[in-house]
């Protein structure tokens, strides 16, 4: 399959006419639901740590861009929007850390946050940068692309603030 992520590669696997011995059964409907459950809290976690992880490269990078680079004879680092902009993704990336390290506990509520939060970020590290940013000549567009697939897999951040809504109404049905 191609996605915008080029270094990552994704394909289908099907399975039509299998038939395996009874032995082979590993758990029964409830305890299915429960593993599946169990896999996607793990592959959740693990997705939203790698962007967290992106979301801190690119944010260094653009850090250190921004004071080497000079507009108008001083550092672009200098202008209040930029500094606002700035502490405005280093909230966003510090939130992104602690929701990331909680996230076996967790996971919808930081693949939404990170999912949401993670690409602004990485939009604004990028308009930082300037058209160098999304060149072959730089390495930002591999993160952008990271993140972006990350933001789709496994749910979408709508999808899980969906799932949160739903087990939190859950929880006041069974109280």
């Amino acid at each position: 399959m191609r996605t915008v992520d080029l270094t990552r590669r994704f394909s289908v696997v099907s399975f039509d006419d299998v038939r395996l011995p009874a032995d082979a059964v590993v758990a029964d409907a409830r305890q299915t639901a429960e593993l599946l459950d169990r896999q996607r809290q793990l592959a959740l976690a693990t997705a939203n740590a790698e962007s967290v992880g992106a979301m801190q490269a690119v944010f260094d990078m653009a850090f250190e861009w921004a004071f080497d680079r000079y507009s108008f004879g001083r550092p672009l680092a200098s202008y209040q929007e930029i500094k606002h902009r700035f502490a405005d993704m280093k909230s966003w990336l510090e939130a992104g850390h602690a929701i990331s390290d909680a996230a076996s506990e967790l996971a919808s509520v930081a693949k939404a946050f990170i999912g949401v939060y993670g690409a602004e970020l990485v939009q604004d590290c990028l308009q930082i940068h300037g058209g160098i940013g999304i060149t072959f000549d730089h390495d930002l567009h591999l993160f952008l692309r990271r993140v972006t697939v990350n933001r789709a897999l496994y749910g979408t951040p709508a999808d899980h603030r969906q799932r949160i809504a739903t087990m939190v109404a859950q929880r006041e049905d069974a109280a």
